[in-house]
């Protein structure tokens, strides 16, 4: 299983605890326990009864990439979540069909 190796996505995840946020991270390609001693970061479940307020999606591993407007919007709580696209493998056009304020870098 590959290593947790792209540092921007620690630096995210730290920005974002210090602002407050409850941040879960979650990859299916990351050895969990070498990301907890390594970062002190657990790996969370992001789904239909796990749902969270905004997402980001930082990589683009196919399991990611299969998943539609639709399918990620059923992850996520309120009436307009932000969503951000940082590799853009979605279409923007269907994200924001689908409710979600889109940002991509």
């Amino acid at each position: 299983m590959p290593r947790f190796q792209n540092s921007k996505i620690i630096d995210v995840f730290n920005e974002l605890k210090i602002r407050g946020a409850n941040v879960i991270v979650f990859d299916p390609w990351v050895d969990q326990l070498k990301l907890q001693k390594e970062h002190q970061i657990k790996l969370g479940k992001i789904d239909k009864d796990n749902k969270v307020d905004s997402l980001i999606v930082a990589v683009g591993h196919h399991q990611f990439r299969a998943l539609s407007a639709i399918e990620l919007r059923s992850f996520c709580n309120g009436s307009k979540p932000v969503i951000g696209d940082i590799k853009s493998i979605y279409k923007k056009e269907e994200l924001i069909n689908e409710g979600f304020s889109v940002f991509r870098l």
